[in-house]
């Protein structure tokens, strides 16, 4: 049996993500960083999994010294390994009472609890097919009319009205500058000194207070603690208050899109089904073009931290190029892709690789 529950987090103050880019060290020093507008799938996995150790145990151990029953209770709530990306189809894995999380959405608190999506990337556009003859055989190839190349194709969110916001009008940023401590060296007198270097690094800021960020939460069994608190999240440890609803008590339906019947982009006729990633999804490029006749994406350069038995964390060395949430893929075989996608189960199962079919009249 799997309990659902809607677990939202709300920064309490200027927050940040720092990706891929950090302040680094020696003759990688950066000295302007900028945070990323959202947390990623393995932040929202570290949260839930803090979450319920912190409240099962009388206290968390930097040292990670628990004892023998402390362990049991851990590995029961959140299982014994971190993640691990796993490029290639594989089964789900095993984080204790954790089944699996959802992709992160948006929500406005204070409003009967309806999700806001992801703006599929060809939201704005009106799309034309043209049949023309390419390399002598004969295809539909996709215009999009009114795009502007200067502009690109703009990133936002679909609220319950079907309103399209874009991300610019949702999240600010606020500057932090300052002179930085670096490590300790010896001058030419053998005095001991310490580099100071100048920083700029710019935190985001939810424009609307009331916004949060959300996902659901699938346990093996029911959740029977707090249902509200406050936790670090980041590298800077920025305090959320963060609330977990019991699904039963909401009216909120998980596959309720909200845009998933709006107007038809593509002619009644098509043989073209569209496919919008709901998710940052990881699909490596020669089957991004085997199953996709067309594509609008962006990409997500992503690694992941990894802990240890010291409890420091390490970034990973390898990089990975994830498509965007937002990204539409144009199909002809929808459920192979679909299922392709679905196939990277490790990934899918903490909230990556998930997507949407638009199926359009004709099909």
């Amino acid at each position: 049996m799997t309990f659902r529950y809607l677990v939202t987090f709300k920064p309490l103050t200027p927050y940040f993500f720092g990706g891929m880019h950090s302040f680094g060290y020696g003759e990688r020093v950066n000295y302007l960083v900028k945070s990323v507008r959202y947390p990623q799938q393995t932040t929202l996995l570290g949260v839930i999994r803090r979450i319920l150790i912190e409240q099962a145990l009388p206290a968390l151990r930097a040292d990670r010294r628990y004892s023998e029953d402390e362990k049991k209770t851990i590995n029961h709530l959140i299982g014994n390994n971190g993640f691990t990306f796993i490029s290639e189809p594989a089964e789900p894995a095993s984080y204790g009472i954790i089944k699996s999380i959802s992709p992160l959405w948006l929500v406005k608190e204070g409003q009967e609890a309806r999700l806001w999506v992801p703006k599929p990337l060809d939201y704005e556009y009106q799309i034309k097919e043209l049949a023309t003859a390419h390399s002598m055989e004969k295809q539909n190839i996709l215009l999009f009319d009114k795009f502007n190349p200067k502009e690109g194709c703009r990133s936002g969110w679909i609220t319950p009205d079907k309103t399209m916001l874009l991300e610019d009008s949702l999240i600010g940023c606020t500057t932090q500058v300052g002179i930085r401590r670096l490590n300790s060296r010896k001058n030419e007198s053998g005095e001991n000194v310490a580099d100071q270097d100048y920083y700029k690094q710019e935190f985001c800021v939810m424009k609307d207070p009331s916004l949060a960020f959300a996902c659901w939460m699938h346990l093996s069994e029911p959740y029977a603690w707090n249902n509200q608190g406050v936790v670090p999240i980041g590298g800077e440890r920025t305090p959320y208050s963060y609330h977990i609803h019991d699904s039963q008590a909401s009216t909120m339906d998980p596959d309720d899109y909200s845009w998933s019947e709006h107007k038809d982009l593509l002619s009644a006729a098509s043989s073209i089904s569209r496919i919008v990633l709901l998710s940052d999804t990881y699909l490596p490029s020669q089957d991004l073009h085997k199953y996709a006749q067309q594509s609008i994406v962006s990409l997500v350069p992503f690694r992941y931290l990894q802990s240890s038995d010291t409890g420091k964390n390490k970034r990973t060395d390898k990089l990975f190029q994830l498509l965007q949430r937002g990204s539409v893929l144009y199909t002809k075989d929808p459920t192979s892709l679909i299922n392709k996608i679905k196939s990277y189960g490790v990934l899918h199962n903490i909230g990556f690789n998930h997507c949407h079919l638009i199926r359009e009249r004709g099909h």
